[in-house]
């Protein structure tokens, strides 16, 4: 789990890279030089305001559709966010969570990361 800086104005950059466990290490422990094949996978981002009561409310909702804000560069199993600042300009909340999902070939859903935003004005 992990935050999400947002900044109001401000083109939002991430990239998340998919690796293989060091061997012989502790298995949370990814060998960056040894990324996980992602080609033909698909790629979801949602920002939401969550709710203790009742559904979450969406903000954002991107995928790797082109132009959809997320990229998969498959061999290096990199998965890029891109929010441009004028979307970020339209964004008026205190704090939300999100999470990203990529789906295999075969339809497993993998959940890649997930955490809190922050938003900053």
């Amino acid at each position: 789990m992990s935050t999400l800086g947002i900044r109001q104005g401000k083109t939002l950059r991430r990239r998340w890279i998919w690796c293989n466990p060091i061997p012989g290490s502790d298995p949370l422990r990814a060998d960056r030089n040894n990324p996980i094949d992602i080609t033909g996978y698909s790629a979801r981002l949602e920002i939401k305001i969550h709710r203790e009561l009742g559904d979450d409310i969406p903000l954002l909702s991107l995928t790797d559709a082109p132009g959809g804000g997320l990229t998969i560069t498959g061999a290096e199993g990199t998965i890029a966010l891109v929010v441009p600042k004028e979307v970020t300009a339209g964004f008026d909340f205190s704090s939300a969570v999100w999470d990203l999902e990529i789906e295999a070939p075969d339809g497993t859903v993998i959940d890649m990361d997930s955490g809190a935003a922050q938003f900053k004005r």
